[in-house]
């Protein structure tokens, strides 16, 4: 076994959707804003005044290239809190999401399409901790499973209560930083791996060709 840690790249981000009326903000048809420089990055959903907030995080770890076809037996995911704004307490979750770089508005889940994602990893807001790593439990087929072995694994982080398309009526999000903080606090995958058995070299060539 061996285990590589990966952090993430620059540029992730999130996107914010808002509009006077929750469900419309749900659906990505109100304002949309993208957010790829900042230290930080929201994940949850608020009332605001007369205005409503989804907001969803977008993670890129090219890193994971290099287990090179390695078999991936586990993986945790760390993210950093800054902020803690959930008077309504929520899960966060992460799944798996082929998110295009540079990150964009169309990356944006609605709540149906939230609610269709598998969750690999879970963070209950109850324990968020700031300025110190907030470590994330596996659930469903687990986060080894959508770890990409030979490319970037690209995730989404959500809230529960965005799937469930549950009204918020006041802030229930969080601040977890973003890559763009630098160490040491920026998000992290732990993984465990098996390498990839070596391919064994031929024996070297030898024969008579076209010179005498």
């Amino acid at each position: 076994m061996a285990t590589l840690v990966v952090y993430a790249d620059d540029p992730g981000g999130y996107v914010e959707a808002s509009n006077a009326a929750y469900a419309t903000a749900l659906a990505g048809t109100g304002s949309l804003g993208v957010d790829a420089t900042d230290f930080r990055s929201t994940i949850g959903q608020a009332k605001l005044g007369t205005t409503y907030y989804v907001d969803e995080t977008f993670l890129a770890f090219s890193g994971t290239v290099n287990l090179a076809g390695g078999t991936v037996t586990a993986a945790v995911l760390d993210l950093a809190g800054y902020q803690d704004d959930s008077a309504t307490d929520f899960d966060i979750r992460i799944a798996a999401y082929a998110w295009a770089d540079p990150l964009a508005s169309a990356a944006f889940r609605t709540g149906t399409q939230l609610a269709a994602l598998t969750p690999v990893a879970l963070f209950a807001t109850a324990g968020w901790t700031l300025e110190a790593y907030n470590t994330f439990s596996d659930t469903g087929p687990g986060l080894a499973s959508v770890i990409d072995n030979a490319g970037t694994t690209r995730l989404i982080a959500y809230s529960s209560r965005s799937a469930a398309g549950t009204t918020p009526t006041a802030a229930e999000y969080v601040n977890a930083y973003a890559s763009e903080q630098g160490d040491p606090f920026r998000p992290r995958l732990t993984i465990t791996y098996t390498p990839a058995a070596a391919t064994a070299k031929g024996a070297p060539f030898i024969g008579g060709g076209f010179f005498p």
